[in-house]
């Protein structure tokens, strides 16, 4: 029983963290737009001590320094994720995508978030030169399972789901779905959960062997939930659920605004 609770502790802290941050921004983005400027500072503060944090838990290989170096790149995360969906960090082309296919078309999708990626490759550097010299590298594996999952989920809404998910777009951003595609999965959804499951299966060996204890034990769990819950991300895209109930309150008054822009998204080009 203890063994189970000792694996339980730090699934329920990853999946909790998980889901509040990501409710909480999608509630923050939604608000005036007044409030930005308050949202983003605060959500600076917290970036700037979630890298202190990583920095802190960069020479502590122990439970503890798994658990502050997942906490401080989640703010780091969410801090990027906020700018994208406030709308102050995104790309140089800001409207829908002009008529195109193939290569023309992802061009312009990857013009539509230029910074944004931009900030994310800042951030990953950033972690990277705080855990280089350390020998707790949580915080760089997390934000590489971050990092590469929402890269493969924006590779599968471009090139075609059936659910895109675009309700969860805020009213100022709506036009990013017109660089999505709708329609029947193509081969890269299922490479992309198997890859993820090949990559998640060991981490929970590994997790169970060592009985989510110590250092080792902790940053498995954390991995192999985090890659996890990537899959279910991706198997949603062909559920046929409205995403939004899924983030309960954070997404509550997404409907409401809602526009055909944003609903029907881009006919996948043949």
């Amino acid at each position: 029983m203890d063994s189970w609770l000792a694996l339980l502790l730090p699934i329920g802290c990853v999946i909790a963290a998980w889901w509040s941050a990501t409710a909480l921004i999608l509630r923050l983005d939604r608000l005036p737009s007044r409030t930005f400027p308050a949202s983003l500072a605060g959500a600076a503060i917290l970036a700037v001590a979630g890298l202190a944090l990583v920095m802190w838990s960069a020479d502590r290989p122990t439970t503890m320094g798994a658990y502050a170096a997942f906490a401080g790149t989640l703010a780091i995360w969410g801090f990027v994720e906020l700018a994208l969906l406030t709308g102050f960090v995104v790309g140089p082309l800001r409207g829908p995508c002009p008529p195109s296919r193939g290569f023309a078309r992802f061009g312009f999708a990857v013009r539509a978030i230029l910074h944004h990626e931009l900030a994310l490759l800042a951030a990953g550097i950033a972690i990277l030169a705080a855990v280089w010299s350390g020998d707790n590298k949580v915080a760089l594996w997390v934000f590489a399972v971050l990092w590469v999952m929402r890269l493969l989920a924006k590779l599968n809404l471009h090139f075609g789901v059936p659910n895109l998910g675009d309700e969860l777009l805020p009213p100022r951003l709506r036009y990013l779905g017109t660089y999505f595609s709708r329609g029947p999965a193509t081969p890269l959804l299922p490479a992309t959960v198997g890859l993820a499951a090949l990559a998640a299966l060991p981490l929970w060996k590994s997790a169970f062997a060592l009985e989510a204890s110590g250092h080792a034990g902790v940053e498995a769990v954390i991995l192999a939930t985090l890659l996890s819950l990537a899959i279910l991300e991706h198997l949603m895209m062909v559920l046929p659920i409205p995403q939004s109930r899924f983030w309960g309150a954070g997404a509550k008054d997404v409907s409401a605004a809602n526009t055909p822009a944003a609903s029907n998204g881009e006919e996948r080009a043949s």
